[in-house]
């Protein structure tokens, strides 16, 4: 059986440069695991011997002062170097950047984010079919929903005093396609749903 981690981890290849490899990576102390700086900050780190089978392949290669071709693994060269960037911990910090300062003075790894956007500064009007259906499963309680995920989106700090609840006895009725909609909109490690 294959672990999703070490999966989604293998999913991007490492570089095969050495000044952006020892850029890419973080080591964290506390749980003595690697996170990927080129996936979502709220993944899941992979333990030192999967960060060495997954870069297994990639080398630093140099010539020393004979004239000897010299190499060395990058992942055995990154885990030695003190450039490397390490944290004493992870965290989740909505307010934060990718890594912040705790209250106790450890440097973390910010595992909250929202999705990256393409232009965050772009503004898109909403299609009127978005609308039209936000009104169908929310009927009375339409803007209420545009409020709360507002508020959400802009203020992810802030803990709301309540959580929306959608039920349909119906089958078909495009809640489903809402819980798709949130997962996109805020990420979906930044979302839960039930099963009824």
């Amino acid at each position: 059986m294959f672990d999703p981690v070490l999966v989604a981890f293998a999913e991007t290849q490492p570089p095969s440069e050495w000044e952006e490899f020892q850029k890419r990576y973080v080591y964290c102390l506390s749980n003595e695991r690697i996170f990927d700086r080129k996936r979502a900050q709220s993944q899941e780190g992979i333990t030192v011997t999967a960060f060495k089978t997954l870069c297994h392949g990639y080398y630093h290669q140099w010539e020393d002062e004979k004239g000897e071709v010299r190499r060395v693994p990058l992942a055995e060269k990154w885990l030695k170097s003190k450039q490397k960037v390490v944290v004493a911990s992870t965290g989740y910090l909505p307010v934060a950047k990718a890594f912040y300062v705790s209250d106790n003075g450890e440097v973390r790894w910010n595992q909250f984010h929202f999705p990256k956007r393409t232009d965050p500064e772009e503004r898109i009007d909403a299609p009127i079919e978005f609308i039209a259906h936000m009104q169908y499963l929310f009927g009375d309680q339409f803007e209420f929903m545009l409020d709360f995920l507002a508020h959400t989106i802009q203020k992810p700090e802030e803990r709301p005093q309540v959580v929306p609840y959608s039920y349909s006895q119906e089958q078909g009725s495009g809640r489903g396609w809402f819980d798709k909609f949130i997962e996109k909109l805020l990420g979906e490690w930044n979302v839960g749903s039930t099963k009824m």
